[in-house]
């Protein structure tokens, strides 16, 4: 396990050509904010590949998640968070920039991604002119800390590190452990009473990502469960695709193991898993007083591929279904006020920056961010949201994005014809392709195509916006051969 130290970024950095607003974002309108004691400390959890409809609180049928059901009724729900990417490096780098892929262009690594991409239009780094929230918060008089398992943001070439402090990469460790490292630093920081300023902690988990993390008594909680869907044997092709969940979860050789249910069995007994151990840290952070008025924010990168349409794990096409990008983000505000309260407006990833930056404290615009405050400065809901969410960055089609409201969803594979559109509310498993052209051009135009039509047209023009637009600057980032090997063992490198 490596640790990196490192001081916080000396000068406010951006890309000339974006917004001259954002040059001035630690700011309010009537200069800088109340004083920065005062402030919550805020801490930031992601559970990769913890798609939304595995949790309790989301409609799964069983007890799967029970600690994070209870941190549901103290939070603020968000029903429909759709994360920008189906893979973590674009997806966080999303969240923490409040950009979209087509901007940040982090899609890329060592050329093995968007194969027919042109090199403008990729890279494999975050670049330094990006603003990210801790640098914002940092601006904000924060204290910035991570704590990382995952292997695509460990390495300071690939720039996630970017605002933090101290970074400590911490190689697939799990949350038990991962937890009293940040508990440790939390009372030791603490003590210092020179250190007074607000705290920013950013908590990246493994737990729930493949190989699955499964026991033969958490499979047999689980096998029953109806959210797991209709069971069938899988076919060698299906079994051959596995990759290394086959390799390295267990239960995988066994008879079960043959079966479908068994492998969603065996991705919800990690969500439990991780469930059990992450109460500990909740129960602490209920009642210290180590922390000043701690807000909590819990989402993931993306969700995970169980079979529903054809392939496995995540990030790969085809992709763009809900079970792939629709994720869990639940927001506790100080002391769990308003906990309980469920909002079902279009959010995701993008507009976590701009949220968090308000609750610190923040009164002026987010010109040149493409998220929005989900809240006001007390804990109100704000009417900033969109009225869509839009996704895209798929690791082998730069081309694939959807658009999607409550209601509809359109995917589409620019510039082509090749479009999927889906009744989410009539069909949420995205199982009926209503895309095909209308039998009679000349007929009055139903609700459902009236909403198609409008979704390509908001796709279009975005993809037109944002490509137009200029990105961030190119940065390059080779990795090094441990890295390289860890990604490869998680599937993603050849």
């Amino acid at each position: 396990m490596t640790s990196r130290v490192q001081p916080p970024h000396p000068s406010s950095r951006f890309l000339v050509a974006l917004p001259v607003a954002l040059a001035t974002l630690p700011l309010t309108a009537c200069g800088r904010p109340a004083s920065a004691t005062k402030r919550p400390d805020i801490i930031l959890v992601v559970v990769d590949s913890l798609r939304a409809d595995y949790l309790g609180c989301y409609g799964f049928d069983g007890k799967v998640s029970p600690v994070l059901d209870s941190l549901a009724s103290e939070s603020i729900v968000y029903d429909n968070a759709i994360a920008p990417a189906p893979w973590t490096k674009p997806s966080v780098a999303s969240l923490f920039t409040s950009l979209d892929p087509l901007t940040h262009r982090v899609v890329d690594q060592d050329q093995q991604f968007w194969a027919e991409a042109p090199a403008a239009e990729k890279t494999d780094a975050l670049a330094p002119e990006a603003r990210t929230l801790a640098e914002a918060l940092g601006d904000l008089g924060y204290e910035t800390a991570a704590w990382v398992a995952n292997p695509w943001i460990h390495s300071p070439k690939l720039g996630f590190d970017q605002g933090f402090g101290q970074f400590h990469a911490r190689e697939m460790l799990d949350v038990g452990n991962l937890v009293l490292e940040v508990q440790e630093w939390v009372r030791n920081r603490a003590a210092d009473r020179a250190r007074q300023r607000p705290v920013f902690l950013y908590l990246h988990f493994m737990d729930v990502h493949g190989p699955y993390r499964s026991t033969p008594e958490l499979l047999a909680k689980f096998s029953s469960s109806p959210s797991l869907g209709e069971d069938r044997i899988l076919t060698a092709h299906e079994r051959g695709a596995l990759g290394y969940l086959d390799d390295l979860t267990p239960g995988g050789d066994s008879e079960e193991g043959q079966h479908l249910r068994m492998w969603r069995a065996a991705y919800a007994s990690g969500v439990r898993r991780f469930d059990d151990r992450f109460g500990a840290f909740l129960t602490w952070l209920r009642s210290t007083e180590q922390l000043h008025r701690p807000i909590l924010v819990f989402t993931s990168d993306h969700g995970e591929d169980l079979l529903e349409h054809g392939r496995w794990s995540h990030g790969f096409a085809p992709t763009l279904f809900q079970h792939s990008i629709r994720i869990p983000l639940m927001i506790r505000l100080p002391g769990g006020t308003v906990g309980g309260r469920r909002d079902d407006r279009m959010t995701g990833l993008l507009d976590v920056m701009p949220t968090l930056l308000r609750l610190a404290g923040y009164q002026g615009d987010f010109a040149g961010l493409e998220g929005a405050s989900l809240l006001e400065s007390d804990g109100r809901a704000t009417t900033d949201a969109a009225a869509w969410s839009f996704s895209g960055a798929v690791a082998d089609n730069p081309r694939m994005v959807s658009v999607q409201d409550r209601a509809y969803k359109l995917i589409w594979e620019f510039p082509g014809d090749s479009m999927s559109f889906y009744n989410l509310q009539d069909d949420p498993g995205e199982r009926v392709n209503r895309a095909p052209s209308r039998s009679d051009p000349g007929a009055p135009r139903s609700p459902s195509e009236e909403a198609k039509l409008r979704m390509a047209e908001a796709l279009a023009e975005r993809i037109q916006r944002l490509r137009g637009a200029p990105g961030l600057l190119e940065a390059h980032a080779g990795l090094d051969p441990e890295s390289v090997a860890k990604l490869k063992a998680l599937g993603y490198l050849q």
